[in-house]
């Protein structure tokens, strides 16, 4: 009899009450989830989604301002190159030379140097200049590409005979390194006017 009264208490006690007994809450279904836990990011076994790389930042427009940049230098060069072209001889008999700074040579170095205080300029400047500053090399550089054409034709015309052979005036290297500075100017100036900005 006893044993049967421990029986009925112990089970009384020990097994769960059914749902919607008195005293005994409702639970909803939803709270105990059926199924594997989702992973969480960064715990457990689950691996952290990695940042996604910035893009790279877009150059700046630096690379293109500066473009111009190269054939500055390189007429600026060139401009040095006719005015010392200008004072070097240009044209030599035997061991007698003229320079040119005694002709033509003088008219060409103030036109180098006007040539180079221009592109000094355009680059002091940032690349920005007026029309006049931007052109005014390859301008110049035209001139004195004239001036040398004439002055190579009158100092290889100029000769006299003797002995039967036929001696005439040698050019200079003073005038060769202005011919060759002043095309280069030309052609380096124009690119240079080019990628300029205008002012």
């Amino acid at each position: 009899m006893r044993g049967d009264v421990v029986t009925q208490h112990w089970s009384t006690r020990t097994m769960p009450a059914p749902a919607g007994a008195p005293g005994v809450p409702d639970v909803p279904t939803e709270a105990f989830p059926v199924g594997p836990p989702t992973p969480t990011p960064g715990a457990g076994g689950g691996a952290a989604p990695l940042p996604r790389p910035e893009p790279a930042a877009s150059p700046t427009g630096a690379g293109t301002r500066l473009s111009y940049l190269p054939a500055v230098i390189v007429s600026l060069v060139a401009s040095v190159g006719v005015m010392i072209g200008s004072v070097g001889p240009w044209a030599s008999f035997l061991a007698l030379s003229t320079h040119g700074i005694e002709g033509d040579g003088a008219v060409t170095l103030v036109l180098g140097a006007l040539a180079a205080a221009a592109l000094i300029s355009i680059v002091r400047g940032g690349g920005t200049a007026g029309f006049g500053r931007r052109w005014a090399s390859p301008l110049i550089g035209a001139l004195c590409l004239i001036i040398a054409m004439l002055d190579l034709s009158e100092v290889a015309s100029v000769g006299t005979a003797f002995v039967g052979q036929r001696l005439g005036l040698q050019i200079g290297w003073g005038l060769w390194l202005m011919t060759i500075s002043s095309l280069v100017l030309l052609i380096a100036g124009a690119s240079a006017a080019k990628k300029t900005r205008k002012k």
